[in-house]
């Protein structure tokens, strides 16, 4: 009976050696974080500058806002009349090719305005320019009729202009302003004044216009 109570020792646990297949297998138990890449903040500067670089030149090249540019390209002279003695007179009805050229990438709206005449310092003559638009990097082109009535009244301000018309030659000048605003994208909306001083000659003898320059 003393020896069925005895305690047996346990027999000692058999140890099998792993493969290094299993081995393989085994994943460590302290597995480390993988820190992400020191690289990224580079990226990111990158795509902000790349970014601005894009938003610099669409303002730049896009809402840059010129001022269009006004120009008399030909005139015709439709009626001629004129005497140098015993008093000066010079009538004459010419028709003035002009346009405004809008470099802009928004169209470019106008008011009512006028084409003034001179001879010398006086105010010789003028037409009507009726408003309009230009369109976006686009010219815009209209006939202006103009009258030009001088009867005596430049030889209190100029001995020359009898002196021209009997020469047959009278240098004139032209002048107008366009005033308008100019519109790109619904996001800029800028008044602009678009200004043309142009010179000609005008040959009673052959009634044409000659050496018309604008600047």
């Amino acid at each position: 009976m003393a020896e069925e109570n005895q305690i047996q020792p346990l027999a000692p646990a058999t140890i099998y050696g792993k493969s290094d297949e299993e081995f393989a297998n085994l994943k460590p138990i302290n597995n480390r974080v993988q820190r992400p890449s020191s690289k990224w903040p580079v990226y990111v500067l990158a795509g902000i500058v790349f970014q601005g670089m894009v938003i610099l030149v669409f303002c730049t090249a896009v809402l840059r806002v010129e001022t269009p540019k006004v120009r008399l390209h030909a005139v015709a002279v439709k009626s001629l009349e004129y005497t140098a003695s015993p008093s000066a007179l010079l009538n004459a009805t010419v028709v003035a090719e002009m346009s405004v050229n809008n470099n802009n990438f928004g169209r470019f709206r106008f008011e009512d305005s006028t084409v003034a005449v001179l001879y010398g310092n006086v105010t010789v003559g003028g037409g009507r320019i009726s408003g309009g638009r230009a369109r976006a990097r686009e010219d815009e082109r209209w006939n202006v009729t103009v009258e030009v009535r001088e009867s005596g009244g430049l030889l209190r301000e100029s001995g020359n202009f009898s002196g021209d018309l009997s020469e047959g030659l009278v240098e004139l000048r032209s002048y107008a302003m366009l005033v308008g605003r100019v519109r790109v994208m619904k996001v800029v909306n800028r008044k602009k004044s678009a200004f043309m001083n142009c010179t000609m000659s005008l040959h009673l003898t052959t009634k044409q216009i000659k050496h018309l320059r604008c600047r």
